[in-house]
């Protein structure tokens, strides 16, 4: 009897399990989902953030992998129709209509076309119920009444043509190589969303049509809305412009025929522009389910918690210099809703392609064989869990372009769209139950690799592995039998003793700004600015100014050489992997870097945990350490990056204006060469990045959800405790900021040896600046106003590029080395046209002025913008990091958008005319020396 109830138990808590984990998820209840009667999903979420905005995305179920083979591209190409004529927008008239309410093309109206999906994306300058109606009206036009005139079809090949040429590169050439081999006897490979030249060239409207009615439906489609507005009046509109009298079934998409692996294979993708060996094994298997009910979500967390224990193993060695890679790291992706590709692979020196592959698959193997320990497993969790409380924390404040990005990626995976907050406390509960063991069982199934596809990515040359000697080191190296390891002790933390605080002596608020600032008895300087909008959100920067400034020729590049103890942080205490393990649990985030005149550390949190990120800030501050292993490959990806710019004519292209404008014998205005790189050693960067931790002026920016006295206490404990120093001031390195400027004309056309066959193409002049401001202000409005034309003229009639516009780039670190310009790719025949066309529209501008309607657009775009920038911290930030260093003052920023106003087109003219003279004009176009095989 006994017995009997004792199985009765344990069925009913079994059963009661199987019933848990099979119960749906909770879908986050701000999203109103709903459908009309014609099968048209919606999805429609109110969200203040910015407020009075809307964006309105509308999601087709379709790409690439639902076209034939004479349909290859058509997808893509249909979207660039949906802009050029449908009913209630005529052929060039939808781009224009967008523009005068203030938006710019390509960043607030756009859209994207990928293997499972094309979307259409608009962002609003407002909620209201014309405006929204507006946008729902264009994309009812594009689901249902699109013109697809055949004259505007051949108008748009030619661009078509000039994305794919702009898109060209080695690194795109081995992508496609790849893919094709990915899934042999799959049509996956063969279906780029760009199609070829044959079919862009071919199509027919019929073709278009073909493709336009059989999956471009109302029940494949979804109308995604987050708006600062009542949801049902938002589906009151959709139901307005989409109901429709008929319903037809949801197209079933076309297998792509995709299966696994019946024998392992080798693949060798070379290129001459590749400069650094990527090595990988890997096998695929069919694509999980969609994430909606517990059972589905603890597999997630169960397959994350695998690989992150076996990245931060991998991330561990290298730093440590045992494991001999560049980088690498493992994991599981599904693709289009259509394959999992399970993949190890590292990268390094093209030379020890061999030993690379060696040492991945020997860590792979340790993994399967022995698993994961509990404290690995325990530390996987603590950083998944991390990140999503933080995600939950900043959940309400995000924009709504964040919103419409995950709400797009759920409908496209089919995954359940989750309240952040409810996926971080259940994943919670569920990642608790997850034992090391289930841990590692997953990893050793996920990657036990019988039959794979191993790969060497490799830079061509004429010692070049075949594709069965590659199969042969790969399956040799999956034989190795590697040993047990034991983990790593911990280390309990960052400083010895928290630092005593400096003194503040003086103080002041600049009232129209709200930003207070401050002066240590350190020498060091604060600024903070306290703001709300996103919540429970702080940023912290500290600014050490000078660096690169003082570089000569003879340690050029030290600088940026020092930033490694930055990038990759450690002290004379701690390894860089022991303060990863220390910041686990810490809701912060790190940043170290170098730029042409400073050295900065920033760390962004919630206000309770920023104080962590305080502490790291203060060890590096008084002990960075650059370690042997970081420095090495620091070197050599700096290398391996020269190499690869000299290559290809876009990446060239800024070494060869600098050659342009930058005199002779000055090189801190010039990337960096091989030579220059092979000549520092870690001790002389170590002793200068020493002296500028002890000397550089500094600047603190402390902008966010974060009172006052708050931000003083901690910038004065962490901050205000190191070494003194002189104060930052306006005019420091003034004599070092002062370059001579070569007079115009300037002028280079460069051939190089590629086989990238593009063009990159510059023409522009020496502009202001950035305390120039009114100039920098008449500038930027000329800069959207020739954008604007630049579309229609160069884009649309000229077809010479795929994308292009003006833009002004006030002088910042040097004195008179502003510029006003316009670049773009096009093909190599084409390029000297397109510097032609780009300085002829630049003297109309000059000699005829602005029209009435295009001031007025461009202050709206102008207005548009700011409205968004002005309330995100991160214009302010940027602005106090070295407020006293610019000189430029609060007074600028705090008067922005009314200063754009009042700006007048005779002042654009004006200003224009004064910049752009000969003596300061620039010309550059680089391109290959001559067509060579890919």
């Amino acid at each position: 009897m006994s017995f009997f109830l004792r199985g009765v138990g344990v069925s009913l808590v079994l059963g009661a399990a199987m019933i848990a984990s099979a119960q749906p998820l909770e879908a986050d209840p701000r999203v109103v989902a709903g459908s009309l009667d014609n099968g048209l999903s919606y999805l429609v979420m109110r969200h203040e953030k910015p407020p009075g905005r809307a964006g309105v995305w509308m999601h087709i179920s379709s790409g690439s992998l639902n076209e034939t083979e004479e349909q290859r591209g058509v997808a893509h190409f249909l979207e660039h129709m949906a802009f050029n004529g449908s009913e209630n927008f005529p052929p060039g008239s939808v781009i224009d209509y967008f523009q005068s309410l203030g938006l710019t093309f390509g960043r607030h109206q756009n859209a994207f076309t990928s293997f499972d999906q094309t979307t259409y994306q608009l962002s609003l300058p407002d909620a209201s119920s014309e405006t929204v109606d507006k946008a729902m009206l264009f994309f009812s036009d594009v689901l249902m009444r699109l013109s697809l005139l055949p004259e505007e079809i051949d108008e748009e090949r030619q661009i078509i043509l000039e994305e794919k040429t702009a898109r060209k590169s080695g690194r795109q050439r081995v992508s496609e190589y790849l893919l094709e081999r990915l899934a042999p006897g799959s049509t996956l490979g063969r279906r780029l969303p760009i199609g070829t030249e044959e079919t862009i060239r071919g199509f027919t409207p019929q073709q278009f049509r073909d493709y336009w009615t059989t999956w471009y439906t109302p029940a494949n489609t979804t109308l995604i809305v987050v708006a600062d507005a009542d949801p049902t009046a938002m589906i009151d509109l959709i139901r307005a412009r989409f109901t429709t009298d008929t319903k037809a079934p949801r197209p079933i998409d076309r297998e792509v025929g995709i299966t696994p692996y019946a024998e392992s294979f080798g693949v060798v993708a070379s290129d001459p522009e590749l400069t650094r060996a990527t090595v990988s094994i890997q096998c695929i298997a069919p694509a999980a389910e969609p994430t909606t009910t517990r059972a589905h979500l603890r597999q997630r967390m169960l397959e994350q918690m695998a690989q992150t224990a076996f990245n931060r193993r991998l991330d561990a060695k290298i730093a440590a210099g045992t494991l001999k890679v560049q980088n690498a790291q493992g994991g599981s992706v599904d693709q289009a809703r259509i394959v999992r590709v399970n993949q190890v692979s590292a990268s390094g020196d093209a030379a020890q392609w061999a030993s690379m592959l060696d040492a991945l698959a020997l860590e792979t193997r340790r993994a399967t064989q022995y698993g994961f320990s509990a404290k690995e497993v325990a530390d996987a969790r603590t950083a998944i869990l991390t990140q999503l409380e933080r995600a939950a924390i900043n959940d309400k404040s995000l924009p709504a372009q964040a919103y419409l990005m995950r709400l797009n990626l759920s409908v496209a995976s089919g995954d359940t769209f989750m309240n952040a907050g409810e996926r971080h406390a259940l994943a919670t509960a569920l990642m608790n139950e997850i034992t090391p063991d289930e841990v590692s069982s997953w990893f050793a199934s996920a990657f036990a690799f019988d039959k794979v596809c191993v790969i060497a990515q490799l830079p061509a040359g004429p010692n070049l592995p075949s594709e069965s000697d590659v199969l042969a080191a790969g399956l040799k190296a999956l034989a190795q039998e590697p040993q047990r390891e034991e983990a790593s002790g911990e280390v309990v933390a960052l400083l010895d003793t928290l630092p005593a605080p400096g003194a503040w002596t003086t103080q002041s608020t600049h009232e129209g700004a709200a930003v207070w600032s401050g002066l240590l008895s350190n020498g060091v300087r604060m600024h903070h600015k306290a703001m709300d909008y996103r919540k429970d959100s702080v940023t912290i920067a500290v600014t050490l100014l000078g660096g690169s400034l003082s570089e000569t020729a003879a340690n050029r590049g030290i600088t940026e050489a020092a930033s490694v103890a930055l990038n990759q942080p450690a002290t004379t205490r701690l390894t860089s992997t022991q303060i990863r393990d220390l910041m686990i649990d810490k809701k912060v985030s790190f940043n170290g870097r170098a730029g042409a005149d400073a050295l900065q550390l920033v760390v962004g949190g919630t206000p309770e945990s920023i104080e962590a990120g305080m502490e790291l800030i203060h060890a590096l501050l008084t002990g960075a350490r650059i370690e042997e292993t970081a420095f090495s490959q620091w070197k050599a990806r700096a290398v391996q990056g020269i190499e690869a710019s000299l290559k290809n004519p876009q990446l060239a292209f800024p070494r060869v204006l600098a050659e342009t404008i930058v005199p002779a014998g000055e090189t801190r205005l010039r990337p960096l060469s091989v030579e220059q790189v092979n000549a520092l050693t870690r001790e002389a960067s170590q002793a200068w990045l020493d002296g500028l931790l002890m000397n550089s002026p500094i600047e603190v920016a402390v902008v966010g959800d974060m009172d006052r006295e708050r931000a003083m206490e901690l910038v004065a404990k962490y901050v205000g405790s190191i070494p003194a120093r002189e104060p930052a001031e306006t005019g420091h390195y003034a004599d070092k900021r002062v370059v001579p400027r070569p007079v115009g004309p300037l002028t280079t056309e460069r051939s190089i040896e590629s086989t990238t066959q593009v063009a990159w193409v510059m023409c522009g002049f020496f502009g202001p600046d950035q305390a120039q401001v009114d100039d920098v202000r008449a500038l930027a409005l000329a800069s959207r106003i020739l954008s604007t034309r630049m579309v229609h003229e160069i884009r649309e009639k000229a077809q010479l590029v795929y994308s292009i516009g003006a833009r002004v780039q006030p002088g910042t670190t040097y004195f008179g080395y502003g510029t006003f310009s316009a670049s773009s790719s096009t093909q190599p025949e084409k390029a000297v046209a397109l510097a032609s066309k780009i300085r002829e529209m630049f003297d109309a501008f000059a000699k005829d002025g602005v029209t009435p309607e295009e001031l007025e657009v461009a202050k709206r775009q102008t207005a548009n913008s700011l409205d968004e920038a002005m309330k995100e911290p991160s214009f302010w930030q940027s602005r106090l990091e070295t407020l006293v260093y610019d000189g430029v003052g609060l007074d600028a920023a705090a008067n922005e958008a009314a200063a754009y106003q009042d700006i007048t087109a005779e002042q654009i003219v004006n200003t224009f005319r004064r910049y752009d003279t000969p003596d300061a004009q620039v010309r550059v176009i680089v391109r290959p020396a001559a067509p060579t095989a890919p």
